[in-house]
């Protein structure tokens, strides 16, 4: 886990989740917001440009005696790919999060 988010955070510095709602549980964070930053080098399998990023997205946090245990996301997986190819839309930081 130390080596995923390590090159993750590598490649995409600036990063963030922007949550508008949290559910927390002792086990379980799940957080719905939006997820933005600019990406550098190959990001998620695809060549990123410099553009800037910004969708929603729901991220799933678990732990397990005080612990991370993992973490699970899910975001619109085209839609990053048309981000990282194009930027953000117009307005994107100001969407409405499902």
């Amino acid at each position: 886990m130390r080596a995923f988010y390590q090159r993750r955070m590598q490649t995409f510095q600036g990063q963030g989740f922007f949550a508008r709602r949290w559910v927390i549980t002792d086990e379980t964070a799940v957080g719905n917001g939006l997820f933005r930053g600019t990406p550098q080098g190959v990001f998620f399998g695809v060549e990123a440009t410099g553009r800037k990023l910004c969708l929603p997205m729901t991220v799933w946090i678990h732990f397990a005696d005080g612990k991370l245990r993992g973490e699970a996301t899910y975001l619109d997986g085209a839609e990053l790919q048309r981000q990282i190819a194009h930027g953000a839309p117009e307005g994107a930081e100001t969407q409405e999060v499902w």
